[in-house]
């Protein structure tokens, strides 16, 4: 009755996550619904470790099956999540997400190492994280390429037009096309660094 009891959390903590994820037509829908997650194992481990403890035999180690529960839980829940294909936000949102796991693990109440690999499995495996950065690369260039296309086909446009360019104080004629280059150039480096050094070298590359 114990194991049967122990499948019923397991399968009943697989429903809540699910039940947690907003519409996926918001743009922000994978990082609200990995917050929601965070909250709910925050609290629950919390919860856990503060009032069942007491209430459970030793032998039955419940602060750490929970944990193994939650941690099993949210590995089947991101490997269900990364084997869809994602939009360049959403891979983001999810690796960026990645990142702060150990740390909100290891955090006050916790303190819980989910980096130990002899006792935890990698949520997503390397080689699945390996695709979603080719795959975030790979849809930046094309972003970058198709931004840069509509960028010089309307500089084109302005150019054949009989008005005179833009001036600055001193007279001289400028375009507005260097600074929204380098506003791209920044605004996708600053989000690639969000993710890590290594998205961030391979979109530095796409860039230059």
């Amino acid at each position: 009755w114990r194991k049967k009891c122990f499948d019923t959390l397991e399968k009943a903590t697989a429903d809540r996550f699910e039940s947690q994820q907003p519409p996926s037509d918001d743009k922000i829908w994978l990082a609200v619904y990995l917050e929601r997650v965070k909250r709910i194992i925050v609290d629950d481990l919390n919860t856990v470790k503060s009032l069942c403890i007491p209430c459970f035999p030793p032998v039955y180690n419940i602060f750490n099956f929970y944990v193994d529960m939650y941690h099993r839980c949210l590995q089947n829940l991101l490997e269900d999540v990364s084997s869809q294909h994602r939009e360049a936000n959403e891979i983001v949102q999810l690796l960026s997400w990645l990142s702060t796991y150990p740390s909100f693990m290891n955090g006050p109440g916790i303190e819980v190492d989910v980096t130990d690999t002899e006792r935890f499995k990698p949520l997503l495996s390397d080689s699945v994280i390996q695709a979603l950065e080719k795959d975030y690369t790979e849809l930046t260039r094309t972003t970058v390429s198709e931004y840069l296309e509509r960028m010089m086909e309307a500089e084109e446009r302005d150019w054949h037009r009989n008005v005179k360019p833009d001036a600055d104080v001193d007279e001289h004629y400028h375009t507005a096309v260097a600074v929204l280059l380098f506003q791209m150039i920044d605004q996708n480096l600053s989000v690639a660094e969000s993710v890590g050094s290594k998205v961030k070298e391979q979109i530095v590359d796409v860039m230059f």
